[in-house]
């Protein structure tokens, strides 16, 4: 389960589900634990009783046994022998039994560190918590009028001596709809991890409806659908059920599954809404998944939706099926949208060009194209609705 939620971190972090995951893992160590306790137990229980019948069993009874077989001349010396060294043999149990009560103080140890580490004073867990009581006290956010970005400038910690986003100035009107483009390395990725709540930013960088806010809250305010869909090792139905802050119905997965255009495939796989999807959702192809994730959006009803390359990797039939049902999610929305496929993002409001961390264009499609800059470069290089890779430089 760890390694799981490990693996899918974006999906975690995009849907706040840091502590259901938490107590999630919480409860089942708890059930390691008792399980551990209980085999523990019982293997006292039994090395201890082997040790009682050998030592004040077995050995005093053979050893009286054989004297008394020798006294009376009924075995001779070297069979008298013979017995006591198989009894010697036979006490390697009993050394067995000493060498784990030996090392059960040094596991002892172990736990004790492991349990420090884990859950002492100062560790990751508890400052986590306290970082999400924070966020708890605040009042929850509203997107009334716009978002905008105020000269956002990011370096990633590890490298900052280099910027990533150069003083970008963006406003995004509430129910705008959004696309962004660029080369690979233009900075669109980072851009989604900023709003997303990856990295912490200065707070003027960020305003909502006219407020400076912690861009770390923004995710309030997200539905996301990544453009890499690994799902969680559990059935299609909690698997969908993941976007909704609150428990749903079995009629709320499926109306969702059916606007995403997944409810048919569903149906049909053998175990349905309770058919596991593997690690990472690998018995599923890349289209079920990405419909998947578009389902679980409709359940996340956030007032802005990010999606990245959502139809990048699909094949034709599947980006068709996709594309409609995008189209449904995102008509009362707020969107941006990544993507590669320039065709994809041709009735945006407003689409914005980046190369080089920097926003260097802004317009409609049919505007961009008259200025015949970056983004008409960028059109003139597609071939079959695909974009051809460019040096960003």
């Amino acid at each position: 389960h760890a390694i799981d939620v490990i693996s899918n971190f974006v999906s975690v972090k995009a849907f706040q589900r840091e502590r259901v995951e938490f107590e999630a893992i919480v409860t089942k160590r708890k059930d390691v634990v008792r399980a551990a306790n209980r085999a523990f137990f019982w293997s006292i229980i039994f090395w201890g009783t082997l040790s009682i019948l050998v030592r004040w069993v077995i050995w005093p009874a053979t050893i009286l046994l054989n004297v008394y077989l020798f006294l009376h001349g009924q075995i001779s010396l070297a069979q008298i022998t013979t017995f006591i060294s198989t009894l010697l043999i036979f006490s390697d149990y009993i050394w067995m039994v000493i060498w784990n009560v030996s090392q059960f103080t040094i596991k002892l140890g172990r736990i004790e560190e492991s349990y420090q580490y884990l859950f002492g004073d100062d560790n990751v867990v508890t400052q986590w918590l306290a970082g999400q009581h924070k966020l708890i006290e605040h009042q929850p956010l509203s997107f009334e009028r716009s978002l905008g970005l105020r000269d956002l400038t990011f370096a990633y910690p590890d490298k900052t001596d280099r910027k990533v986003l150069d003083g970008i100035d963006l406003t995004i009107k509430k129910n705008e709809k959004i696309g962004v483009v660029g080369a690979s390395g233009s900075g669109k990725t980072t851009l989604i991890k900023l709003l997303l709540g990856y990295y912490e930013l200065p707070r003027d960088m960020v305003v909502l409806d006219g407020n400076a806010i912690d861009n770390r809250r923004l995710v309030d305010l997200i539905a996301y659908v990544p453009q890499d869909t690994p799902l969680f090792h559990r059935s299609i139905r909690e698997n969908i059920a993941y976007g909704a802050d609150t428990p749903v119905t079995q009629e709320a997965i499926e109306l969702a599954a059916k606007r995403a255009h997944a409810h048919e495939f569903i149906t049909e796989t053998a175990g349905g809404y309770d058919a596991l999807v593997g690690e990472r959702g690998i018995k599923l192809s890349m289209g079920q998944r990405q419909r998947v994730a578009i389902a679980r959006a409709f359940l996340d009803d956030k007032p802005l939706l990010i999606l990245d390359e959502a139809t990048s990797a699909l094949d034709s039939e599947s980006e068709v099926l996709v594309q409609e049902a995008l189209e449904d999610l995102w008509h009362d929305r707020t969107v941006i949208a990544i993507a590669h496929r320039l065709s994809t993002l041709r009735h945006m409001d407003r689409i914005v060009v980046m190369d080089g961390g920097k926003l260097i264009e802004q317009g409609t499609h049919r505007q961009l194209l008259e200025k015949r800059g970056r983004y008409y470069k960028l059109w003139q290089h597609q071939s079959g609705g695909i974009l051809a890779e460019e040096d960003p430089s």
